[in-house]
């Protein structure tokens, strides 16, 4: 039952970003405010990934489109995510995930961050996958 909720909070594309925060433990406004107040909404091709300790990964990759901001594409940025293993367990919260093995080379994110692009952070942690790496 565990792995099924974790599997319904992970967001997977622009559908789950208005889906996934009922399922959260904050009201839907959260990451509504979150997202109108990124300073970004990027979409990145991730290049790279690092396993950081606890719940986050640090992606490298390029943006591919710029729907917001002053970031413009073929930028290559460094982005930290919430992410977690397919086998974990989380209580359900404030934090949305990806699955760690998910960002592989040629997956394409899609979030809102604040920050530049040696260093962006996602405010509510509004990131999710937009295209699986071809082969996944």
């Amino acid at each position: 039952m565990a792995g099924c909720l974790v599997r319904l909070v992970v967001v997977s594309g622009m559908a789950a970003f208005l889906a996934a925060p009922a399922l959260s433990a904050l009201a839907p406004e959260y990451y509504a405010r979150a997202r109108d107040g990124a300073a970004h909404h990027l979409e990145i091709r991730v290049t790279a990934m690092k396993r950081l300790d606890g719940r986050d990964c640090r992606v490298e990759g390029v943006v591919t489109a710029s729907h917001r901001g002053p970031i413009a594409v073929d930028t290559p940025v460094q982005a930290t995510v919430g992410c977690i293993r397919r086998d974990e367990t989380v209580e359900p919260g404030p934090r949305m995930w990806v699955f760690a093995e998910d960002l592989t080379k040629g997956t394409v994110l899609e979030g809102w961050f604040d920050g530049a692009p040696s260093g962006l952070v996602s405010p509510g942690d509004q990131v999710g996958i937009k295209e699986l790496a071809p082969g996944r």
